[in-house]
C-alpha cells in the first residue's frame, strides 16, 4: 500500500483562493473559499480550472452538516456531528453508504479518519507557533481507493463544522 501526501491550507476566511500540492508538490487542486453568506461554502476546482466536486454548510440544521458535491450537483457524501457530552465527534458518510468515524484532537488541527478500526487518512497540523505563518494540515491518505479529492473536501468540511460549532458557542 502506498500512502499519498497532500498538502493544503487551513484557510478559514471569507472568500479567497489556495491550491492543494501533492507530495511531488504539484498542485492537484484549488479551494475557492465562498464563506461571504451565513451558508458556508467551497468548490474544488483542477489545476485547468475545472468544477471538480463542492462542499457547503446545511443551512438550518440542529446537527451541523457538510454536504458533499460532485461536479454535476449530485450529493456524494456528508459529515454530521454526533451527539456526545464531553467531545466533538463526526462521521463522515459518503455515497455508498460507508460510515467513517472522525477522532483525535479536531479542534488542535490534528485528527484521523477511521473505517472501523483502520486509520484511512492522517491529518496533522505542518505549522506552529515560532512560524506564525497560517495553519496548514499534511493530509496523508493510507487507503488507496480514497479519492484525494473526497479527501480535501472532508477535511475541509470538518474544519468548517468546527468552526461554526465555536461561532455557535461563543
Amino acid at each position: 500500500m502506498c500512502a499519498r501526501v497532500l498538502m493544503m491550507p487551513d484557510k478559514i476566511i471569507r472568500s479567497g483562493t489556495a491550491p492543494v500540492y501533492d507530495e511531488h508538490e504539484q498542485v492537484i487542486a484549488t479551494i475557492n473559499y465562498q464563506y461571504f453568506s451565513f451558508r458556508r461554502k467551497l468548490t474544488i476546482t483542477s489545476p485547468h480550472d475545472e468544477l471538480i466536486s463542492k462542499g457547503r454548510i446545511r443551512a438550518f440544521s440542529f446537527r451541523p452538516t457538510w454536504l458533499m458535491y460532485d461536479h454535476m450537483d449530485n450529493q456524494i457524501g456528508e459529515i454530521k456531528q454526533l451527539f456526545t457530552f464531553f467531545s466533538r465527534k463526526y462521521v463522515y458518510t459518503n455515497q455508498q453508504g460507508k460510515e467513517y468515524r472522525i477522532d483525535g484532537n479536531i479542534r488542535g488541527r490534528n485528527f484521523n479518519i477511521y473505517d472501523g478500526e483502520q486509520k484511512v487518512i492522517d491529518v496533522s497540523s505542518t505549522s506552529n507557533f515560532f512560524t506564525m505563518r497560517p495553519h496548514n494540515y499534511a493530509v496523508t491518505i493510507l487507503e488507496e481507493n480514497f479519492d484525494s479529492v473526497e479527501a480535501i473536501n472532508v477535511v475541509s468540511g470538518i474544519r468548517n463544522l468546527v468552526e461554526v460549532s465555536k461561532s455557535n458557542n461563543s
